[in-house]
């Protein structure tokens, strides 16, 4: 996200819907710590950034399975 304001960043989430993204980062890139605490810092609730983080990956993996 270093191209993209935090505000901005919350507002693309938003208009796709935090339940469409993942959190990942493009280790060795950039630093997956910094990635992580650059997200922290979006305006987003608790809820969202739970769907980010792991809750949309589980339901994508057990609709895998």
């Amino acid at each position: 996200m270093l191209f993209r304001s935090a505000s901005k960043a919350a507002r693309i989430i938003r208009r796709y819907g935090a339940d469409r993204a993942f959190f990942g980062t493009d280790y060795p890139m950039w630093d997956p710590e910094e990635e992580m605490a650059r997200f922290l810092r979006l305006p987003l609730t608790d809820g969202e950034r739970e769907q980010i983080f792991h809750l949309n990956f589980e339901a994508f993996l057990r609709d895998l399975g």
